[in-house]
């Protein structure tokens, strides 16, 4: 990622030391002059390459007082004496006994106004801050504590306040990618002497060799206001101006450390379409790290200081004799059921057991959890150097005021930034009321890992707790001690609110929207937009009023409801998700409609319930489950592809018809005959009809059977003794 400095009005300098681009002056008109200097494309920390610089062969990049952009901090004739310098250096050898690294000083014409360099006049390298005093005749100078090597990129950043003289020297050490030592800071004796020596990069306003840098430059960047330590930390770190967020920042494609998330949004589309990219030029996180400005402070002896928002450190720190403590309340039980907290530590010195981290439910250091009258709940985190000279981690659970249970980690180093996960399983453990894991990570909370510490809950000590304790003393009332270091980015990772403007959301179809809200209730191991999310629910509400719905076809469509609930095991913003179920229920009045997928149905959808494999945000659906309901019926509806309607077969008039019907009114008419004949014949002879089939059954030897229709197409079998009816329009005969 890369600083932006664009909308920073008192960023008044930007030298990024590009190959092709040593001189340029990306946000000024402040073009340098290049003597020797030769871009390196192998070794740098940002863009593409830095700037090469060899001592003893006249190389360095100046431009003169004159040719300065106004405002920038010294120029002659203005009134400019603030000012924030920061850059990566790394050294290819030491000096002796000095390099100007960033300079306007010029010693022979008596020109001092400030300079940023490394000095090793005391038997250490260390980096300084000189101010000039006396009319540019003398100097004032302030060194940072640490010792400086070679081949170890460091990034600098310097201050000065020129209202109230205060000034900083913070330093970052990439080797162990921490904070060099404790920042120097102070109050200078005079405000800063302003001269027209000339600004020089890698060597003195004189331009003559004697102090020139033998290393490497990146990203020299100047301001005229003074940066905070967390400023520096950002432009450092290459988020400057870009988010308003702190270190491992909630942004589309990169991680965020928190395991429980909240995340509420509205985007404000100027076109939506459903399924694709999202191009989001603002987001704003809060809730990352715990502020310690926030929580109070108690230093018997003293020896606790609040660096930064996010940093808490100890110096020489007696805590078995005095009492010493951050806190802060949280509420009663806040800390209950399932919880991730991580946080950072760096010890230098230990000499006794150091309290990095406390949960517990009073007010008072790590002793007062112990014994009547408090008999205390607790689950502390230490570093301790033990009666073997060895440093181990050690986490312990104290239950109802006296220990229970604690791990040790395996032998440790000082000096070290150690990357400190804390894991509550509220319901495992072999009594199942809880288990503690703790990691320990160098590097980052994904980094190497060192070791695992586990422990488990007693019987019916499924605790919670109210505060928590940074730096606690243990305040035991013997022995000494004499511990340094510090605490920083504090996570308890609860709460992340995003607020997301996009230019446009788009996917697979056009559809002009007034207004999209999605709420997301999330509960991930690790979070990133980007990367995997694993989130147990996720609700989403749609109502969308378009004037002209696409899906691969034209759809007027005047309204869309759709209300959508997925319980996936895990959401992937930019990826798949996986989701078990996923309801949708939306009405459309269409003429032609296209979704995406083959329906073969002649009706147009109104509800779908879903079952996917994999339901992807901008990717395809798989779904076995189709649930459909309809109430349209186009000759072709195509949802992405074709659609198979089922054919609807209709009778076809057979070219016989006037033959049949001709037939049929002949057989009609030759019935009629026969059936006024064998009437005649019965009323002529006065016989019946058995006894006319009994004649003619004696007359033949034949037993006549036979079979006869009313008019009402009744079937009447003829025997012996039978009776006929026949039924005419007029009367019944006999």
């Amino acid at each position: 990622m890369a600083n932006d400095f664009s909308s920073d009005s008192n960023c008044k300098a930007l030298w990024r030391l590009e190959d092709g681009a040593l001189t340029t002056d990306s946000k000024g008109t402040n073009t340098l002059t290049n003597s020797n200097v030769t871009a390196e494309t192998v070794d740098y920390k940002e863009g593409s390459g830095c700037g090469d610089f060899t001592a003893g062969a006249s190389t360095h990049l100046y431009i003169t007082d004159g040719d300065l952009d106004s405002g920038f901090p010294g120029k002659s004739g203005e009134a400019n004496g603030t000012f924030s310098i920061c850059f990566w250096v790394k050294f290819n050898s030491l000096p002796s006994p000095t390099y100007f690294l960033v300079s306007k000083w010029h010693v022979g014409d008596s020109k001092r106004c400030y300079e940023i360099g490394i000095n090793n006049t005391s038997g250490t390298t260390q980096v300084l801050l000189a101010l000039g005093t006396s009319g540019g005749g003398g100097a004032s100078i302030y060194k940072h504590a640490s010792a400086i090597s070679t081949g170890i990129w460091y990034h600098l950043g310097i201050t000065f306040d020129n209202n109230d003289k205060s000034y900083r020297i913070r330093i970052w050490d990439d080797n162990a990618s921490s904070i060099l030592g404790f920042d120097e800071t102070g109050t200078a004796a005079n405000a800063l002497n302003i001269e027209d020596a000339t600004f020089a990069i890698g060597d003195s306003s004189a331009l003559d060799s004697t102090y020139q840098i033998d290393g490497l430059f990146d990203e020299i960047v100047v301001f005229n206001d003074v940066l905070s330590a967390d400023e520096i930390d950002e432009v450092r770190a290459g988020t400057y101006g870009v988010v308003t967020t702190e270190p491992d920042t909630l942004a589309l494609g990169m991680a965020l450390n928190a395991p429980a998330i909240v995340i509420d949004y509205t985007a404000l589309p100027d076109t939506l379409t459903m399924g694709l990219t999202l191009n989001a030029p603002t987001i704003v996180t809060t809730g990352d790290y715990e502020d310690f400005t926030t929580f109070t402070e108690v230093d018997e002896q003293p020896a606790l200081t609040v660096d930064s928002t996010h940093k808490v450190s100890c110096l020489n720190y007696n805590g078995v004799q005095n009492t010493g403590y951050f806190y802060k309340d949280y509420g009663v039980n806040h800390f209950n059921g399932d919880f991730v907290h991580r946080f950072e530590a760096y010890i230098s010195a230990c000499t006794e057991a150091q309290s990095l981290y406390t949960l517990q439910n009073i007010v008072g250091d790590w002793l007062n959890n112990y014994g009547s009258p408090w008999s205390q709940d607790a689950l502390s985190i230490f570093f301790q150097k033990d009666y073997l000279g060895t440093y181990r981690i050690i986490g312990e659970l104290i239950e109802n005021g006296a220990y229970a249970v604690e791990d040790d980690s395996v032998a440790l180093s000082l000096s070290t930034l150690y990357y400190i996960t804390v894991v509550r399983d509220d319901d495992g453990g072999a009594n199942s009321t809880g288990r503690i894991t703790v990691y320990i990570r160098t590097g980052s909370h994904s980094g190497v890992l060192v070791d695992t510490l586990q422990f488990d809950c007693s019987a019916g000590e499924q605790n919670n707790y109210r505060y928590i304790n940074i730096l606690s003393s243990l305040d035991v009332g013997y022995g000494d001690a004499s511990n340094t270091g510090y605490v920083q980015n504090l996570a308890l990772n609860e709460i992340v609110n995003v607020t997301i403007y996009p230019d446009t959301l788009t996917a697979s179809l056009t559809l002009n929207a007034p207004t999209l809200t999605y709420d997301y209730v999330i509960t991930p191991g690790v979070q990133g937009l980007g990367l995997t999310l694993n989130a147990p629910t996720v609700v989403t509400m749609k109502v969308v009023t378009p004037d002209i719905l696409a899906m691969g076809l034209t759809l007027n469509a005047p309204d869309i409801l759709i209300s959508s609930s997925v319980s996936p095991p895990a959401l992937l913003l930019g990826l798949t998700l996986n989701a078990p179920t996923i309801v949708i229920d939306y009405t459309i009045i269409p003429d032609t409609i296209t979704m995406g997928l083959t329906l073969n149905a002649p009706t147009v959808v109104t509800m779908k319930v879903v079952t996917p494999d994999a339901l992807t945000l901008g990717m395809t659906l798989n779904a076995p489950d189709i649930l459909i309901s309809s109430s349209v019926s186009p000759p072709a509806l195509l949802l992405g592809l074709t659609l198979n309607a089922p054919t609807t077969t209709t009778a076809t008039p057979c070219p016989c018809t006037d033959e049949i019907d001709a037939a049929v009114a002949t057989i009609e008419a030759r019935l009629d005959t026969i059936e006024d004949t064998l009437s005649t014949i019965l009323e002529d002879t006065g016989t019946t009809i058995p006894a006319l089939i009994a004649a003619i059954s004696a007359d033949t030897g034949k037993v006549v059977y036979g079979s006869i229709y009313s008019s009402t197409g009744e079937k009447k079998t003829i025997t012996a003794g039978s009776v006929i009816g026949f039924v005419s329009d007029e009367k019944e005969d006999k």
